[in-house]
């Protein structure tokens, strides 16, 4: 979706949709490139993007590294409902 985002941009990289996705986390990466070389932004702006990309990568790392401990590393001696029912319990 960023991709064809960045090539609707191309033309107009002043609208809103393209400050919108330059800082969605996951598009910022090709979306503001663009931003810093067709238009006169601050320093701060490429900064706070970054920010958030890392912030939410971290956040997702935490997230899937705790569902990881409550399903991969327990040990149970039942079937695979009993395992889903145990990994249930335990993550919520």
């Amino acid at each position: 979706m960023g991709y064809y985002v960045l090539f609707s941009g191309m033309a107009s990289p002043d609208t809103m949709l393209i400050k919108v996705f330059s800082y969605f986390p996951f598009t910022s990466g090709m979306i503001m490139p663009l931003r810093i070389g067709a238009t006169d932004i601050a320093a701060t702006e490429p900064m706070i993007s970054l920010g958030v990309l890392i912030a939410t990568v971290v956040f997702l790392f935490m997230l899937s590294l705790s569902f990881y401990k409550r399903s991969v590393l327990t040990y149970s001696s039942g079937g695979i409902i009993q395992k889903i029912k145990t990994v249930l319990k335990v993550t919520t």
